[in-house]
């Protein structure tokens, strides 16, 4: 996949949330992002996760995974450039290669959880990577989130911020605004 490729794709859980995107990984709309969550179906969405910032380190070489567009026209990081694959189902699934190494990345969004009575809805996203190369590599991920309606752009404001609890396996954040 030598070139940018905008076509988009789109996951839901089934319960009104969603995740969307672009082939190459760059959010090129309002509506691009992980995790919209449907907090009151069928209106009030809310982008709570952008996307995962992706790089990987090999052989003492940071490779970026991400593509941004910037306001100024560039283009930075470029990790379209490694893109090698992009395949929809069952889930999306992407595949950045060079001449030693592979790693893929699978979005999943379940229809909540439990059974029977105890059902609960959810709004989760689950997202898998898997390496697989001749030499050792370090997978580094930048979190990048919003608290925002789906129908806004979110602009940096001093009075926002995000609080954090690090479990196992787990990270789970809350947006807090203090002020005008």
């Amino acid at each position: 996949m030598p070139d940018l490729d905008t076509r988009e794709w789109l996951v839901t859980n089934g319960l009104g949330s969603f995740a969307s995107g672009t082939i190459s990984d760059v959010r090129t709309r309002t509506y691009h992002g992980w995790l919209f969550a449907a907090t009151n179906p069928p209106s009030g969405r809310t982008l709570l996760f952008s996307h995962l910032e992706a790089s990987l380190e090999v052989s003492g070489r940071l490779i970026a995974l991400g593509t941004n567009f910037w306001g100024n026209g560039q283009i930075s990081p470029q990790g379209y450039k490694f893109l090698h694959s992009f395949d929809i189902n069952p889930v999306p699934k992407w595949i950045w290669q060079q001449d030693n190494w592979q790693l893929s990345r699978q979005l999943l969004m379940p229809h909540g959880w439990g059974s029977g009575e105890k059902e609960i809805d959810s709004h989760r996203l689950l997202i898998k990577y898997r390496y697989e190369g001749s030499e050792p590599a370090i997978l580094r991920l930048r979190l990048l989130i919003g608290d925002r309606d789906f129908h806004h752009q979110q602009k940096g404001h001093p009075g926002l911020e995000f609080s954090q609890l690090l479990g196992q396996n787990q990270v789970c954040l809350q947006a807090i605004f203090s002020g005008e």
